[in-house]
């Protein structure tokens, strides 16, 4: 079941990522307060806080994908900067009768686009080194 919402939400990202960027009215009837206010990542600039999505937006662009199911509510838990500069970070959490699941995805700096993925660090990861002849 959480397969299918992840899918969902990555066909919502395609098909709202206009509306998001729109404003919304700030209560809306799936929308849950937010856990705790957005943490910064260390060492990144303040000016990088400007580009993160607003909780309305997120609120907007969950109402958008979700919206036609009263079964399934959303609470956002993070909104940060990523690792990856430029890109916003959003963690939310899912919930339907069957359970929950954390959904991340990430948002590019003119609000217009986001991603479902997940964020790996090259310079972290052992990559194979080639082979010389």
């Amino acid at each position: 079941m959480f397969r299918k919402l992840t899918l969902l939400i990555v066909a919502g990202v395609l098909a709202a990522s206009a509306g998001a960027a729109q404003q919304r009215p700030a209560a809306s009837r799936k929308a849950v307060a937010p856990a705790g206010k957005s943490a910064a990542v260390p060492g990144r600039a303040a000016s990088s806080e400007a580009k993160l999505p607003s909780e309305d937006t997120v609120n907007g662009f969950m109402q958008d994908t979700f919206g036609y199911d009263s079964s399934i509510t959303w609470r956002i838990i993070e909104i940060k900067p990523s690792e990856a500069e430029g890109l916003a970070e959003v963690l939310v959490l899912i919930s339907n009768p069957q359970g929950q699941q954390s959904s991340r995805f990430f948002v590019s700096p003119d609000g217009q686009h986001a991603l479902l993925a997940r964020s790996f660090r090259l310079d972290r990861i052992p990559l194979p080194q080639p082979r010389r002849n």
